[in-house]
């Protein structure tokens, strides 16, 4: 069997000799090229896991009303996944669940950059604004809100969280 193998290694390098250094590099670029984005989808496919795993511990730790330890949780999910909105908006939550309003404030504004379009933490703003005592920013959030409404892309969840910012102030 051995002898076999030299004989197919030997016809292998013979073949490769014959092909011209083009070919030869633009198949080994090819080749590390398969490898690279095979290797780049493994650690995205990671990461997915990673984060989803931390978010329902987040979960799991706010349901226990474990709070020092699910915000400690969420602020190294933020260090992870910096452009997760998700992330930023329960370490918001968390902030916001522990009187924490400087903190939850930025959160909330990290949130908006990474999705404007999301209209909840518009309300989760005008919450913690006006536990701030700041008036004014609440009444700006609250444009946002209205024009959400207006254009026609309110959520259940939407409706929702404006009725308990109603019923809490």
């Amino acid at each position: 069997t051995g002898h076999g193998t030299s004989k197919s290694t030997s016809g292998f390098v013979s073949i490769y000799r014959r092909t011209p250094r083009t070919v030869r590099t633009g198949l080994l670029l090819l080749l590390l090229g398969i490898v690279l984005l095979n290797y780049i989808q493994l650690e995205k496919q990671w990461c997915n896991e990673a984060l989803e795993k931390g978010l329902a511990s987040l979960q799991e730790l706010e349901g226990k009303q474990e709070w020092t330890t699910a915000t400690k949780t969420a602020e190294e999910l933020a260090k992870q996944f910096p452009d997760e909105e998700r992330v930023h908006m329960a370490l918001g939550q968390l902030y916001a669940q522990q009187n924490r309003n400087d903190r939850a404030i930025v959160a909330y504004k990290r949130t908006h950059e990474l999705n404007p379009a999301q209209p909840l933490v518009h309300i989760k703003l005008i919450r913690v604004y006006l536990r701030s005592g700041l008036a004014k920013e609440a009444s700006d959030e609250l444009q946002h809100v209205e024009k959400t409404i207006r254009e026609g892309k309110p959520t259940k969840e939407l409706f929702i969280e404006a009725a308990n910012l109603f019923m809490e102030f």
